[in-house]
């Protein structure tokens, strides 16, 4: 899965968002099934989802309640957590493989 970053000056950029901290995040926590934006990229091979605004918001928020829940890739973690907290960030995409 890649985040496809869309900046204020409508740039795109492309960062991977790595297997390993998607199971992380979907199997060593429960806790992301009450989190309607995190449930949004689940699907690790068929996601493509788009957060702005608000949606982006509540994606980071929900980022940071799992974070000290993980066992592993909390450094992975926090820098997809601060590449998405970035002011010059408008959209944020999930797209699967």
């Amino acid at each position: 899965m890649d985040i496809v970053i869309t900046r204020t000056n409508l740039s795109e950029e492309w960062y991977p968002f790595d297997e390993s901290l998607h199971v992380a995040i979907f199997h060593q926590s429960t806790e992301w099934k009450s989190m309607r934006n995190l449930k949004k990229i689940r699907d690790f091979y068929k996601v493509n989802s788009t957060f702005r605004g608000d949606e982006l918001i509540g994606l980071i928020n929900e980022m940071e309640t799992i974070f000290p829940k993980l066992d592993k890739c909390q450094t992975e973690l926090k820098k997809v957590i601060k590449l998405l907290q970035e002011d010059s960030v408008l959209i944020a995409r999930f797209a699967g493989d």
